[in-house]
């Protein structure tokens, strides 16, 4: 949950949804319950004026190899961190896909993806950062336009935790 300026809220929830995962991955349950994230920002009158789903833009697959989708309950997302960026878009962090995703706050279309360690979708090249993140939280835009992080390390051999700033 994050309140705006301009008194409206965006708001972050999770969506479980039955899915057949066997006709997505070998030795999926078929009665599995995966759940997806919901964006919303609601104005003062508690009105939805944009939502955005999980469902619509990405897939399942993308999680990352560690999540395993042969389990009856799947967080194949994990959404953590909103963040409302300079330009009127967002900025998702979406830890079970170690990915930054800024989206359209008007069509609700991605328009980059920032994926770590794992990411299946990463659209960038980091220099001076071998290791990039894992199983990340905490997306924010500081005012220089930079992105700071917090890398959980989830997936670093040897797991470390750690603050990233990224340019």
């Amino acid at each position: 949950f994050q309140m705006l300026s301009n008194g409206h809220s965006l708001l972050l929830a999770y969506d479980p949804q039955p899915v057949r995962m066997d006709t997505i991955v070998t030795g999926g349950d078929s009665s599995a319950i995966v759940i997806g994230l919901i964006v919303q920002e609601i104005d003062i009158n508690k009105n939805v004026v944009f939502q955005w789903r999980s469902w619509d833009h990405y897939q399942i697959t993308d999680a990352t190899e560690d999540i395993n989708l042969t389990q009856h309950t799947i967080d194949y997302v994990h959404g953590n961190a909103i963040e409302l960026d300079f330009d009127g878009n967002l900025l998702i962090s979406s830890r079970h896909m170690d990915e930054i995703t800024k989206v359209n706050r008007q069509t609700g279309e991605i328009i980059w993806r920032l994926g770590g360690l794992k990411s299946r979708n990463n659209q960038f090249q980091f220099i001076n950062d071998p290791i990039t993140f894992s199983h990340q939280h905490d997306i924010r835009r500081l005012s220089n336009g930079n992105v700071t992080l917090y890398d959980n390390g989830n997936l670093h051999i040897p797991k470390i935790s750690r603050a990233r700033e990224y340019k």
